[in-house]
């Protein structure tokens, strides 16, 4: 069975990393604290001291970082991921980073004769855990094929967008998306409670009808229970919609939605809301309605 040299176990790289080891692979992983990757060298994993020690010889290597700077230093830095690899290698990075940041990587990695795919994921903890991830992936046809298998281990869906970036570029579309759902449900969820309506029955409703959505089946309990143990940060999300805006400015794009949104979370997480669960901004519309 292959190896994979593994960096990043924070919240979703560690699932992923456990996913991979029950299906078999063998891997070498790395990350910044060596304490959050005990449990899984415990499972199987070995350890690798650098990003380069990770990378050496594997036949995958697969990056899962918080934004452009950790990536860019992983790959960059001494003892980093470029001075390891090998010519004909593979390199999949599923961070959210900035499309030219992923196009920067990506051009450094053919340079050593190798391939790279920016594979970004839709989902959070949860899906991580059930290997129910979706990748959306840019990069070459061929590097995609060879690392189909790789995603069916991980995930339960990957699609092939097209060059270099391509995932990169949809990822910040989807969670675009997902920060307009999540505040507009936080609004509508306030101001049915703020009108006498049960909850759960507004819920139940909306997943019946036609603005069914996956934001609000993942996130009603969390909102409803005030149970904001992170699975994906307010921080991460707010971190992602800057990423968006950016890009957006850059190609001219019209985001009047995006704009907002960045600022309200901006607000959420500035009075003390970056370390909840992204669910926890339901929070502040409660607060100003009172």
């Amino acid at each position: 069975m292959s190896t994979i040299g593994w960096i990043g176990t924070g919240t979703m790289g560690y699932a992923m990393v456990e996913n991979a080891l029950q299906a078999g692979y063998s891997l070498r992983v790395y990350n910044r604290s060596k304490e959050k990757a005990a449990p899984l060298l415990e499972k199987g994993a070995m350890w690798a001291p650098t990003p380069a020690a990770a990378a050496a010889g594997a036949d995958v290597i697969w990056t899962m970082l918080a934004d452009d700077a950790a990536i860019t230093e992983v790959f960059t830095g001494e003892n980093g991921i470029l001075s390891a690899i090998s010519p004909g290698g593979l390199v999949i990075d599923s961070s959210t980073v900035s499309p030219s940041t992923s196009m920067a990587i990506g051009t450094a990695v053919a340079e050593k004769r190798a391939e790279f795919l920016d594979a970004p994921v839709s989902g959070s903890k949860p899906h991580a855990e059930q290997a129910a991830l979706t990748f959306m992936v840019g990069g070459t046809q061929n590097a995609y094929e060879k690392a189909i298998p790789y995603f069916e281990a991980l995930g339960k869906k990957s699609f092939y967008l097209g060059e270099q970036g391509a995932g990169s570029k949809t990822k910040l579309a989807i969670n675009t998306l997902l920060g307009i759902q999540l505040l507009g449900f936080a609004e509508t969820l306030t101001f049915a409670e703020k009108a006498g309506i049960n909850a759960r029955q507004f819920v139940d409703v909306i997943m019946s009808g036609a603005v069914r959505s996956g934001v609000v089946e993942a996130k009603a309990g969390k909102m409803i229970d005030h149970e904001f143990s992170p699975q994906f940060t307010s921080t991460l999300l707010l971190k992602d919609l800057k990423l968006a805006q950016r890009f957006a400015d850059e190609e001219g794009a019209y985001m009047p939605l995006l704009a907002g949104v960045k600022e309200i979370l901006r607000a959420f997480v500035a009075r003390g809301g970056a370390d909840d669960d992204m669910s926890a901004i339901v929070t502040l519309f409660e607060e100003a309605s009172r």
